[in-house]
């Protein structure tokens, strides 16, 4: 005989019956939950999250105006890949509408908007012309200084 109990009812040496040990084994035998067990997640509306990226706003703002923070934001970002999808197809039209309100107002004449869109999207750029030369010599400076201090000194 091992020593273990083969009745259902008969008393394991830990003092335990078989049933109690059957059980105690199927609870460690099961996976520990992660995490906290708390509350169900808020549901987040794509609708607003796809206008708040579409005028420009933050991950954080998005949070805010959603009622959770910043990190409740990327978890749900992490279990649901159609919130992420709703930002990023927000930032990029936010982008597209306001290239396309830059354009016709460079097309309108607007100087202003034709000079930075041509910086930036032709790489065009201001030019200064600077002269590194020297253009007079270490005897003439000096010269010059003595005749600033002697009128000075004369005054």
């Amino acid at each position: 005989m091992t020593g273990e109990p083969t009745a259902p009812n008969q008393r394991h040496p830990t003092g335990m019956t078989n049933a109690m040990t059957a059980a105690k084994a199927k609870t460690l035998a099961e996976p520990a939950q992660k995490g906290r067990p708390g509350r169900k997640p808020k549901p987040i509306d794509l609708r607003t999250v796809y206008q708040c990226a579409l005028i420009g706003c933050t991950t954080s703002e998005i949070a805010a105006i959603c009622s959770i923070s910043q990190n409740q934001l990327f978890a749900h970002m992490k279990r649901d890949p159609a919130i992420r999808e709703a930002i990023e197809r927000g930032q990029e039209a936010g982008k597209v509408s306001l290239r396309r309100r830059m354009h016709r107002r460079a097309m309108s004449g607007s100087d202003t908007m034709l000079i930075w869109m041509s910086k930036n999207r032709l790489g065009m750029r201001d030019r200064f012309e600077t002269e590194h030369g020297v253009t007079k010599g270490l005897e003439e400076v000096l010269r010059e200084l003595a005749e600033i201090e002697a009128g000075q000194t004369a005054a």
